[in-house]
Formats: structure tokens, C-alpha cells, sequence
């Protein structure tokens, strides 16, 4: 592990946009999404294969974060023995990147996540697999069910498939991070390690969060006993306590780049 001293990955977009440059986000957990609260025990989990599209997805508490809901398709391709959860976004033009998050509104302090990134397109493009949790919005300081993706802020477990770009030029390698947000996605890096996932391969991400301490692991997923990477910091602002979590697909190609991203347990 090391703490930089600057986070490069942090590009200023244009006068109206700051974002975290994030890689692609292929896939999700073996139990879909699962946060644990500290207070008393909760959790939540999906396996998501009891859906067919967005409106049983949303009867069952998943809300679609999106700068622009008709720039995001989700569907629920088959999977294995069930069905996983595809995200394709694309770019507002010329403003913003493409994103797409799916989110609960339920609120923990402490947590545990736990997702599985299966498909992606190795370093061939610039995107991220991304774990929000303690997401509250900026505005208005609580957790609201039209969270704007530019306006959420807490702690996030990133997985950059490219982290110095998909250019013919760029170095291509992956990073693992976990990150401090605040509005316009402006970030303080307190983790990060150089890994570079293998395509056709599966792999655990895990993110927990205890007071303002937070530990990242990263797992093939054929050998779930020992972690490829352990990551960990305190967040220096400690002003992220309590939020909700959600999983999010992330272009850090600029206003250019799309995100194409594939969750299955």
C-alpha cells in the first residue's frame, strides 16, 4: 500500500466539471450488493436474477442515479444459471462523462461491501468499477431518492481497468484506490495499488468501513481464501459518517468515453 501525495487522476474536465477519472466497471457480487450498519445488524444483497428490466429492478429499492436517465440503459442479460445486471452509459456531449449508478436508500454507519467484477475489456477502455457507500448528497447533507451523480459525496472503492488512459500511446495498467468524495466527484486518494486485473477472469472487491478507517481487498475469484491486494487508510476530513451505498459505472475517457459495464454474481 501507499498514500499518495496528490491524486493524478483527478482532470480538470471543463469550468463546470471536476471528476474522478475512473477505469470500467465490469461485474458484481456473488450476493449482488451487501452493506452491513454498525448500530444493529443489516444487510441487504441481490443476486439480481429475479429481474427482466428497470421497473422490477426499481420495485425492489434499486434507484438509477444519471445526469440523464435516457443516456443509461440497464437490461438483465442470462448469466451462468441466472441473470446479471448490464449498465451502458453514455457521455453528455461535450459537458460530462458517462455514468450510471444504482443505489438503496437504506443508511449505515459502519459497513461491509462486497461486489464481483466478471466482464470487461481489459486496458482497451478508460473506465472504473466503482463501490459508493456513506453517499449522501451535497446539497442537502442526507440521502435522497434523486441523488444527481455530480452532487454525491462519501467514500468510494474504485477499480481502474485503465488508469493512464486508453489512448494507442497510454501506459495500460490497472489501479485499485479508495477515494474521499465530495461534490463534482473532487477527490482526496487516502489507498491506492497498482494491480491490473486479467480478462476472462472473475475477481472479489471488498470495501469496509469502520469509524473513519477504511480497508479495500481485492480477490481472484477462484481462490476467495487470500486477498491479491490489501489497501487501507483513515479518511482525513472525517466528515463522512453515515449514508447509503450503491454501485456505479464510470467513463474517465472524458466527454468522449462510454461505460459498458456487466454485474453478475
Amino acid at each position: 500500500m501507499k498514500i499518495p501525495e496528490h491524486n493524478p487522476s483527478i482532470p480538470q474536465l471543463n469550468q463546470n466539471w471536476r471528476w474522478l477519472r475512473f477505469g470500467r466497471w465490469a461485474a458484481l457480487a456473488a450476493t449482488g450488493l451487501l452493506a452491513v450498519g454498525s448500530a444493529q445488524l443489516f444487510a441487504q444483497s441481490d443476486d439480481f436474477d429475479s429481474y427482466s428490466n428497470t421497473s422490477q429492478f426499481a420495485a425492489a429499492g434499486w434507484i438509477l442515479s444519471s445526469l440523464n436517465p435516457a443516456l443509461v440503459t440497464t437490461t438483465f442479460p442470462a448469466a451462468g444459471s441466472g441473470k446479471a445486471v448490464r449498465i451502458q452509459a453514455n457521455p453528455v456531449p461535450n459537458t460530462a462523462p458517462a455514468v450510471g449508478m444504482w443505489y438503496r436508500t437504506n443508511e449505515y454507519s459502519d459497513f461491509y461491501m462486497a461486489v464481483d467484477i466478471v466482464d470487461w475489456r481489459g486496458t482497451e477502455k478508460n473506465q472504473a468499477a466503482v463501490m459508493f457507500a456513506r453517499m449522501t448528497d451535497a446539497n442537502t447533507a442526507g440521502v435522497v431518492t434523486n441523488q444527481n451523480p455530480a452532487t454525491a459525496q462519501g467514500v468510494i472503492c474504485n477499480y481502474d481497468t485503465s488508469q493512464y488512459g486508453e489512448n494507442p500511446t497510454d501506459r495500460r495498467q490497472g489501479q485499485f484506490q479508495i477515494n474521499v468524495v465530495g461534490a463534482g466527484f473532487d477527490t482526496i486518494t487516502i489507498a491506492v495499488a497498482e494491480i491490473t486485473f486479467e480478462p476472462g477472469r472473475s475477481y472479489r472487491l471488498v470495501f469496509k468501513g469502520q469509524g473513519f478507517h477504511y480497508i479495500a481487498q481485492a480477490y481472484d475469484h477462484h481462490d476467495l481464501t487470500t486477498p491479491l491486494v490489501t489497501i487501507e487508510g483513515d479518511d482525513p476530513l472525517m466528515f463522512h459518517a453515515v449514508g447509503a451505498c450503491g454501485f456505479l459505472a464510470f467513463s474517465r475517457q472524458g466527454t468522449s468515453g462510454t461505460a459498458d459495464i456487466t454485474f453478475d454474481k
